[in-house]
């Protein structure tokens, strides 16, 4: 009876390991399956699936093509724009067919993340691959197993009668020598690969030898050891432009302060275009340039004003930083032709000054995200420097622009702006005021 329930104690036992050991393997299975690479077809595209394994454009270029050099074309396949953020889990089209097997993207995703650092992915990815090799071998047939050698080395030649048979046991081997007459040999045969001493026994048999071949040693996996570096966030350096069509609506007032009069002069709509580029060379910092042109022609009563028509450049050089996700702040210098009016005997004359201006820009994003429709709001203030025109000498001044730009995931933006600076020069004060409505393509 305590035997029968011992027997039952240990049963269950054995029962409860094995069932916890299998618990433990089927998560340690899921844990690992995380990182598998998932490529298949879905409505006749072929689709990649972001994980824990390849988490930036550059990785997923790495695990399908074995090279970061086309993160570029994931995201344009993509419609995918700057910072390139993925979650896991998300849909990718592949419209090239991968050069990498699942083995080749598994060695190279081991290395990279161990060359950044990232221990963890390596190990896991890694022991993914030991797990897809262990299925692989164990699916291949085994080679059977050969019977071991027996090597019989007799001592010299001695008529006997039939001994009793001799069992030597080597690996479930059984060995049971015939009596045979041996001939007289000139010399002991030699013994393949060990030699074996034989003591020299003048009235028996010594018994035979069994030499088994050797065993080899079990092969251990082990990962490459990998120095550890700095962990690389995924960004790369990139370009941004836009090109927009202006309209523009000016009004300039001259004060003459000896006087005390004042001149209006508006005009028509004027057309335009501006360039503007950014090269963004760290995560949050990047350099500017813009270039605008405008036309401007003054619409006075007639014989007040010299006919003018004139074209009116504006050149702008800076650097910016990201200071929050929806805030960035830039510092720039200007050169902006403008226009100064001067009145003589009742007509007012026009010119260009060319003015040097230090800049300080905001750009603040009011609505929408990255892969969606944004709202920035623009605010700029700027400072004019001294310059001469006519035969006045002109002395520093200020101004400020705001306005509201929509830029669309597909590229279309457009936007408003309203603009106002102040010169004085000696005798006379310069106020212009303009509205400017801008349309165009970023990308």
């Amino acid at each position: 009876m305590k035997n029968h329930l011992l027997f039952q104690g240990l049963l269950l036992s054995g029962l409860f390991v094995m069932a916890l050991s299998g618990g433990q393997a089927q998560a340690q299975t899921s844990e690992n399956a995380a990182y598998a690479r998932q490529v298949f077809e879905e409505n006749g595209k072929t689709i990649y699936i972001v994980g824990p394994r390849a988490p930036h454009l550059y990785m997923i270029s790495r695990d399908l093509y074995g090279t970061d050099a086309r993160w570029k074309d994931l995201a344009k396949w993509n419609s995918l724009k700057e910072p390139y953020a993925l979650e896991s889990g998300r849909k990718l089209v592949i419209q090239v067919a991968p050069t990498q097997s699942d083995g080749q993207a598994n060695q190279i995703l081991i290395r990279e993340w161990n060359k950044r650092g990232d221990v963890e992915r390596s190990r896991q990815i890694a022991l993914l691959q030991a797990s897809s090799e262990s299925e692989l071998a164990e699916a291949e047939p085994l080679e059977e197993a050969r019977p071991a050698t027996a090597i019989i080395v007799q001592s010299e030649p001695v008529q006997v009668p039939a001994p009793p048979p001799v069992v030597v046991v080597a690996e479930k081997v059984v060995v049971t020598p015939p009596p045979v007459t041996a001939p007289v040999p000139t010399e002991p045969a030699p013994i393949p690969e060990l030699p074996v001493p034989v003591a020299p026994t003048p009235q028996a048999t010594p018994p035979p030898i069994v030499v088994m071949p050797p065993q080899a040693a079990p092969v251990r996996k082990t990962l490459p050891a990998v120095p550890r570096e700095t962990k690389d966030s995924g960004f790369h350096s990139h370009w941004h432009w836009s090109v927009k069509a202006l309209a523009a609506v000016t009004e300039v007032m001259n004060h003459d302060q000896s006087t005390n009069t004042r001149k209006n002069l508006s005009t028509h709509v004027d057309p335009g275009l501006e360039i503007e580029t950014e090269w963004k060379f760290n995560p949050r910092t990047f350099l500017m340039a813009a270039i605008s042109f405008e036309t401007f022609e003054a619409r006075a009563p007639h014989g007040t004003v010299e006919p003018e028509h004139m074209g009116l450049w504006r050149f702008q050089l800076g650097i910016g930083r990201n200071i929050t996700s929806w805030l960035d702040l830039s510092l720039s210098a200007a050169t902006e032709q403008m226009v100064v009016t001067e009145t003589t005997g009742g007509v007012t004359e026009l010119a260009r000054a060319e003015i040097p201006q230090l800049v300080l820009g905001s750009r603040w994003l009011l609505a929408g995200g990255e892969g969606r429709t944004k709202v920035h709001g623009i605010l700029n203030v700027f400072s004019l420097f001294r310059d001469k025109v006519f035969h006045h000498e002109l002395k520093e001044g200020v101004g400020a622009s705001v306005g509201v730009q929509v830029t669309h995931a597909g590229g279309l933006t457009y936007g408003l702006t309203g603009r106002a600076v102040e010169q004085n020069a000696e005798n006379f004060k310069t106020q212009q005021t303009a509205g400017v409505l801008n349309i165009g393509w970023s990308w």
